[in-house]
């Protein structure tokens, strides 16, 4: 068996199976970039070779790099600012932990997500230095605490924060609005005290409280800003199986850029909603095609279509459906 990456064998690999029974084998990619691979695996031949070949558009990236700033630690790594954090973004990233301290030391050009938690004020070299961020497309994201000063937050970033962070609150819930899978994770969260967050204009409310006021906001900037601490010292929160769940759905946003990729078989029709227009296919030869209503898939591989966003369609031979039985394949298939 063969792995071809992008027109070339990347790897080989020898194993054993039987009819009507399935095998599991992986490969181990390494050398190559972060992007999008058009695949295929090819077995040895054999007497129906139609079904030999299986295409799909392989998405590789690393994990990122996130940069937890603790803006007030604590002797005990439960007490402090990012513990549950870490634990909660180990699945997702390569993390690093520092204090505040050492932030002006850190090349941070290296980390594609920053967390600062429970930061208590930023020099104007280091609030230059998070615009510098931010244009350079780095996700940065804040906690807030009893350590920060809000008038020097909404004084000093009122350019760089998505929200003002205005009066601290007593008690809240928070609301299953666009976090549909942790609904039943929702009862019994304990949430002392939260700052009401008034979103500006161009930012986006991404989670809520019961009572429709801001737990999440996410500026076009990419600046995210939560109204609790990453700790324990304004709710529970981070210690409940919601947590994970609300880190999951921040990091959604973080790789929203992810290229759409879906399957189909010989045979089947790629068409947009009625009355749309595929702006631009790329073909299996590489040739474009502009503004189709629709494409039928008469070949397998892996079709390039440009939309709002590219995605890919791995066109196969549909083996579940039996069309590699050699009792149901046409006498002419057969070598």
């Amino acid at each position: 068996m063969d792995l071809h990456v992008d027109g070339k064998k990347h790897k080989s690999a020898f194993f054993g199976t039987y009819p009507h029974k399935s095998s599991e084998w992986s490969f181990d990619v390494k050398n190559i970039k972060n992007g999008i691979y058009k695949c295929f695996i090819e077995i040895e031949p054999d007497k129906l070779p139609s079904d030999n070949k299986y295409f799909f558009a392989f998405n590789y990236r690393e994990k990122p790099k996130v940069l937890l700033i603790d803006g007030h630690p604590q002797f005990s790594d439960f007490k402090g600012e990012t513990f549950f954090l870490k634990t909660a973004l180990a699945n997702y990233s390569d993390v690093k932990v520092i204090n505040f301290s050492q932030f002006e030391n850190e090349e941070t050009s290296i980390y594609s997500v920053l967390f600062f938690c429970n930061v208590s004020d930023f020099n104007k070299d280091e609030v230059l230095l998070l615009k510098n961020l931010t244009s350079s497309h780095r996700y940065l994201v804040f906690f807030p605490g009893d350590n920060i000063s809000k008038e020097k937050y909404n004084a000093k970033m009122s350019f760089l924060l998505p929200c003002e962070i205005s009066s601290m609150l007593n008690y809240g819930k928070l609301s299953s609005h666009n976090l549909p899978e942790s609904q039943e994770m929702l009862t019994d969260e304990n949430i002392k005290k939260r700052f009401l967050l008034i979103p500006k204009h161009n930012a986006e409310t991404l989670l809520k409280f019961s009572d429709d006021t801001p737990f999440l906001v996410k500026g076009k900037n990419n600046v995210f800003v939560f109204a609790i601490s990453s700790n324990l010292s304004y709710s529970d929160i981070p210690i409940r199986p919601v947590f994970p769940v609300i880190i999951k759905h921040l990091f959604s946003y973080f790789l929203e850029n992810d290229t759409l990729i879906k399957s189909a078989n010989i045979g089947e029709t790629y068409q947009k909603t009625a009355g749309e227009i595929i702006p631009e296919i790329v073909s299996l030869d590489g040739k474009i095609a502009k503004y189709q209503n629709k494409i039928l898939f008469e070949k397998e591989g892996v079709y390039e279509i440009k939309n709002h966003k590219t995605e890919f369609v791995n066109v196969n031979v549909d083996v579940k459906s039996g069309e590699s039985d050699l009792t149901k394949a046409d006498v002419s298939e057969i070598k």
